[in-house]
């Protein structure tokens, strides 16, 4: 993120006539414990936009990933995470399971906690494994 902050902004506020930092706010990250904690990020990343009203389908948001996953829609930017590629033996059988994922309603307990440790840096996952991190920091 600094990179792109150093290296794509100066010339975007160029070209645009503006100043001023690109994106707001710091860049976040969380430690993720495993695929089922990574898989419920992903739909609660999917649809944020719904979620804050901009949208009715995450497929209509134009900065999404949905279209490529639930349909297929190639990109060149990224490749597939591998636990995307788990979901179904054939692209179509990905694209069909991610749909479903997505159409799944995430708890209110589940967004709260993506929420509150991706703000504090706390690590996504159980207690034991929280506690095993943390000892690795020691």
């Amino acid at each position: 993120m600094r990179h792109i902050g150093r290296h794509y902004v100066q010339p975007f506020n160029f070209k645009y006539a503006r100043t001023g930092p690109l994106f707001e706010g710091r860049f976040k990250s969380t430690l993720v414990q495993s695929a089922d904690y990574l898989m419920h990020c992903v739909r609660y990343i999917e649809l944020n936009p719904v979620r804050a009203g901009m949208t009715n389908d995450p497929g209509n948001y134009i900065w999404s990933s949905y279209k490529c996953h639930a349909f297929g829609k190639g990109v060149k930017l990224w490749t597939p995470h591998e636990e995307y590629l788990l979901l179904g033996s054939t692209e179509s059988d990905c694209a069909a399971q991610y749909r479903f994922l997505v159409s799944q309603t995430l708890s209110a307990e589940v967004i709260q906690k993506i929420r509150h440790c991706v703000n504090t840096g706390l690590v996504l996952g159980t207690e034991s494994f929280r506690e095993q991190v943390r000892a690795l920091r020691s």
